[in-house]
């Protein structure tokens, strides 16, 4: 039992921040999914009053295509966040199970985390973490946006943690967040471009043998986007949409979320009229 009120049955997943399980809330007794944090995590050094404020941003965020926060606190030394539980699976197992989306059905799926990003946006959040096993996909073919661990308010300190780590995952990271720069809506928009690629080819555009080469290509390299495996698979009307949202020079990005959708949208209806 944690904070006397969320009951948990099984775990789901362990990663390096904390664990993750199914729960039943008892006072609505919806199930949740609970991730209880690591002590090692979260007593580091100012954390634990950053994450509460953050948690507590994030909650507010209601938006089809966002995973809801129930609640999240303290129990002992235990920081803890409850969410809504979705019965499906992430986007990353279901590209490995199934390969890239059709044209139609990427559409939908970008346009629809967009959506959610743009509420995120809207609330004032940097997400920092926009990634496929960050989005989950329910039953009905909805798609939502999940886990603010690591997310920040936009006028909030968003560079290296206390002990200078730069928190994200390297294939999905935008050129200033591998470099621990301050960060805005922009890098969620980069992060978002890689996911849109990732719909459409099954794989990520910079996916090196090791970590440190992935860095290094986010940093250096050009994503191809008319050559190869993206030749081949992405819709040719999303193409100005990704270079566009994967420029390493923040400036030339979207600025939000907002104009990323209105770009998909049109993209989609360009690749219906023309067939695609």
């Amino acid at each position: 039992m944690i904070a006397g009120r969320f009951r948990i049955n099984a775990p789901l997943a362990q990663g390096g921040m904390g664990t993750v399980f199914e729960a039943e809330d008892r006072i609505t007794n919806e199930r949740v999914a609970l991730k209880v944090l690591s002590p090692a995590w979260s007593q580091q050094e100012g954390v634990a009053s950053r994450f509460a404020d953050e948690m507590e941003l994030a909650a507010k965020v209601r938006h089809r295509n966002v995973c809801r926060v129930v609640d999240c606190g303290k129990d002992g030394p235990y920081h803890y966040i409850a969410t809504e539980f979705i019965d499906g699976t992430d986007l990353k197992r279901l590209l490995h199970a199934s390969g890239p989306l059709p044209v139609t059905k990427g559409f939908d799926a970008a346009i629809q985390v967009a959506r959610g990003l743009q509420a995120v946006h809207d609330a004032g959040i940097i997400h920092r973490d926009v990634k496929s096993p960050n989005i989950m996909v329910d039953r009905s073919g909805r798609y939502r946006l999940m886990d603010f661990d690591i997310a920040k308010r936009a006028n909030a300190d968003t560079g290296p943690d206390e002990k200078g780590t730069v928190l994200g995952t390297p294939e999905y990271m935008s050129p200033e967040q591998v470099r621990g720069e301050q960060l805005d809506y922009r890098t969620d928009i980069y992060s978002l471009g890689v996911v849109c690629y990732e719909l459409f080819t099954g794989v990520t555009p910079f996916r090196g043998e090791t970590p440190q080469a992935t860095i290094l290509m986010q940093l250096q390299d050009t994503p191809m986007l008319d050559e190869g495996l993206a030749a081949e698979r992405l819709p040719s009307t999303v193409v100005p949409v990704l270079r566009k949202a994967l420029q390493k020079e923040r400036s030339r990005r979207y600025s939000r979320a907002r104009g990323l959708v209105e770009a998909l949208r049109l993209a989609r209806a360009t690749a219906v009229i023309a067939g695609e």
